[in-house]
């Protein structure tokens, strides 16, 4: 039996969203430290998607 497999697509403008989100959250000295980090490593993955798009 195969197992099931999901596949995430999202387009150029929901990646640029979700680049300007984390980094909001990378700039809020309000927010949790494990929120800014987990914030920061999402932005540098989204940078270099966007940067491959290019």
């Amino acid at each position: 039996m195969l197992k099931s497999k999901a596949l995430l697509v999202v387009d150029v403008r929901q990646l640029a969203m979700i680049y300007e989100t984390s980094r909001d959250i990378m700039e809020d000295e309000k927010a949790h430290h494990s929120e800014r980090q987990t914030a920061a490593r999402l932005n540098e993955e989204c940078a270099d998607l966007l940067e491959q798009k290019r």
